[in-house]
């Protein structure tokens, strides 16, 4: 643990990071917190960023341990090269939306596959995300805590 003393903000980030719009956290009888998409109707134990924050650790370490954090080009461009990965992977997943659209109540927008509707933009959520992903990496590679892995 010693060895990434210097990840544990990222921990502590992910246990406080907030839920994206379209989630919901609640309780069950038991007492134990669960969380539902109200687009999709999915629900989870695992807090919805669990996996993104997850994800960015892998990406941390490999590129710690084959070197890429010693050259400020090799950071920025995995950087770049993982937030491209994630953006075809959102406007993947943003293809079946549309919208917004106009009701009473305010705008909608309109998932033509999952045949679902919700008030908030699904590409907003994607765009918290893709932030979150890329303040991760930037303090982690390209920031000050760099200097302690690979550039002296």
């Amino acid at each position: 643990l010693q060895q990434h003393s210097d990840l544990l903000w990222v921990v502590q980030e992910a246990f406080n990071a907030p839920l994206p719009l379209s989630w919901t956290e609640y309780t069950d009888d038991e007492g134990r917190v669960y969380f539902f998409n109200q687009s999709s109707s999915q629900s989870t134990w695992e807090h919805p960023m669990d996996s993104v924050y997850r994800e960015l650790l892998i990406v941390i370490q490999r590129a710690r341990d084959v070197g890429v954090s010693a050259s400020e080009d090799s950071c920025a461009a995995l950087v770049q090269n993982h937030l491209r990965e994630v953006h075809q992977r959102a406007l993947r997943a943003l293809q079946d939306w549309s919208g917004p659209y106009a009701a009473e109540e305010g705008e909608y927008y309109y998932n033509h596959r999952l045949k679902v509707s919700t008030w908030d933009s699904p590409v907003a959520e994607w765009e918290q995300e893709l932030l979150t992903r890329q303040t991760v990496l930037f303090w982690c590679l390209l920031g000050p805590s760099r200097v302690k892995h690979g550039e002296q």
